[in-house]
C-alpha cells in the first residue's frame, strides 16, 4: 500500500505541475493520459490491498 501511495503522490505532483503551465502544449496530452491511467491503476491496487488487509485483520481477530 505504501509503495502504491507514493506512486500516486508522484503522479499527482507531475499532473499538478503540468496543470500550472500557462499554456499546455498538445504534446503533453498523451503524458497526461498516461499519468491518469497510472493513478487509476495504483488507486485500484490500494483499494484491493486495503480490502484484503481488512479481511486478514478480521481473521486474525477471530483466531487470536
Amino acid at each position: 500500500i505504501k509503495i502504491e501511495t507514493a506512486g500516486i503522490d508522484k503522479y499527482e505532483n507531475e499532473l499538478h505541475l503540468i496543470g500550472e503551465l500557462p499554456k499546455q502544449p498538445p504534446e503533453l496530452a498523451e503524458r497526461v493520459r498516461w499519468l491518469l491511467g497510472k493513478v487509476q491503476t495504483a488507486h485500484a491496487k490500494v483499494e484491493a490491498d486495503e480490502k484484503e488487509s481488512g479481511t486478514l485483520k478480521k481473521v486474525l481477530m477471530s483466531e487470536y
